[in-house]
């Protein structure tokens, strides 16, 4: 199956079902229902299980055009962007009070850190991890490697 043209009607590329299923989950969230991702999929997919769903729900949102449209329409229902609803709950999040029982001074600050880190994952701000993994054959001598071993451990020492 080729992937849809990009249009002026269908700018990320989606294919019907995904257009739908972002519109699902877009109506959710804006009627307080929260990010139903897998109900959403289930709807608009014909999928053997719910492992399927769980998996192609995964799939999708890994996909970028997909993202970007989610995004594109939270911001046109004005639930994220610069006066979004996310927006104000961000600054009710900083007015944040710590409980009076709490003994730790920095107690409200903690809370609205918390507050902040959580509506930064939501909203995709943090990257995903990378990992960088490389390997090296070397052919080196023993008594080299012993060598470097103990530079590296008097390194350590030394720190």
């Amino acid at each position: 199956m080729s992937r849809p043209k990009k249009t002026i009607y269908n700018p990320h590329q989606l294919t019907a079902k995904q257009d739908l299923t972002i519109k699902g989950i877009v109506e959710d969230v804006a009627n307080g229902k929260g990010f139903q991702n897998v109900a959403n999929h289930k709807k608009f997919y014909n999928t053997k299980n719910d492992n399927v769903t769980q998996a192609m729900a995964s799939q999708n949102l890994g996909k970028l055009n997909f993202r970007e449209a989610l995004l594109t329409g939270l911001k046109k229902r004005n639930i994220i962007g610069v006066n979004g609803k996310v927006s104000q709950r961000l600054a009710e999040g900083l007015d944040a009070k710590s409980l009076k029982s709490d003994p730790d001074p920095l107690g409200e600050k903690k809370v609205r850190l918390e507050y902040i880190k959580e509506v930064n994952k939501v909203i995709g701000a943090y990257a995903p991890l990378k990992i960088d993994q490389r390997s090296l054959t070397a052919q080196v001598k023993p008594e080299d490697l012993d060598k470097g071993i103990n530079s590296l451990q008097d390194e350590l020492k030394a720190e």
